[in-house]
């Protein structure tokens, strides 16, 4: 095991060498492993660092044992594949409650539920970006998390990637949503989201003013309906990104006619390659 980072080192959340060099880390993601990213050290390279515990089959005590040398230095790695358990989403929970440098989170396919969650509230207020991957929400869940939304000033980008939407939590989800009036991008890749529950969506993404790119790549979209049409004609996206959705003609019928009274969309995806605003523009006639 790792040595035991020193009280210091715990409350800001920093890594500490042998000649007592001190970075702070500003982004974690969590993927069955510890994944630091540093932005003050290097902004091309993500360190990974692995833990294992012989009591745990968790990763409960891996903020602690971080290890006792700098990012981009030699380290010795031991793999696991424990995930985060809802034990251990407490213990991170309380140690972000301490931190002032971490501003970005990333949960992917991890095993928390909404017994973990409820720790949210010790530290989400701090953050500029959440992003939850891979991780079955229930109405339940989603609740708690959404609830957290109201704290949320600071907050800029949330991601949610094949949490397993449905028609309940889309409207627990939309409702909570208008609670992040400062929120610029939106990910809601890979949810099963199809024209009806874009309906429901679509009223709160007016309301956000502060949005300006929108992911609602693989989903079930086909027809959009005309609402999707008066959203696009009135919203304030710079980047609206629909690949890989079974779009139809009428649908992408709308989007053009939504396009011709739009001013603000600078880009467009709707296959692969996408389109620029730019290079659609002459068609819109």
């Amino acid at each position: 095991m790792g040595k035991i980072i020193n009280e210091e080192c715990f409350n800001n959340f920093i890594f500490k060498d042998d000649t007592d060099a001190l970075t702070p880390i500003t982004s974690l993601s969590f993927a069955g492993e510890v994944r630091i990213y540093n932005e003050q050290t290097n902004n091309n390279n993500d360190y990974y660092y692995h833990y294992w515990d012989d009591d745990r089959e968790d990763i409960l005590d891996s903020m602690l044992i971080l290890g006792s040398r700098l990012p981009g230095k030699e380290h010795d790695y031991k793999y696991v594949t424990s995930e985060l358990t809802d034990l251990g989403f407490e213990y991170l929970a309380h140690c972000l409650h301490f931190n002032n440098s971490v501003n970005s989170l990333t949960l992917s396919e991890n095993s928390i539920t909404k017994e973990g969650f409820q720790y949210l509230k010790l530290f989400i207020h701090k953050l500029k970006a959440f992003h939850i991957k891979r991780i079955k929400l229930d109405y339940q869940s989603l609740n708690i998390i959404g609830l957290n939304f109201k704290n949320c000033v600071n907050l800029k980008e949330l991601t949610m990637n094949k949490v397993a939407l449905y028609s309940e939590t889309i409207e627990i989800l939309s409702k909570h949503l208008l609670n992040l009036q400062g929120l610029e991008k939106l990910n809601l890749e890979s949810n099963n989201i199809d024209d009806d529950l874009v309906k429901i969506l679509t009223r709160t993404f007016k309301k956000m003013e502060s949005l300006h790119t929108l992911n609602l790549r693989k989903n079930m979209l086909i027809d959009l309906y005309h609402s999707f049409q008066s959203y696009i004609e009135d919203c304030e996206l710079s980047i609206l990104l629909l690949y890989g959705n079974p779009l139809s003609g009428s649908a992408n019928a709308f989007i053009m006619k939504g396009l011709k009274k739009n001013s603000s969309l600078n880009y467009i995806e709707t296959r692969h390659k996408g389109n620029s605003i730019s290079e659609l523009r002459p068609k819109i006639k």
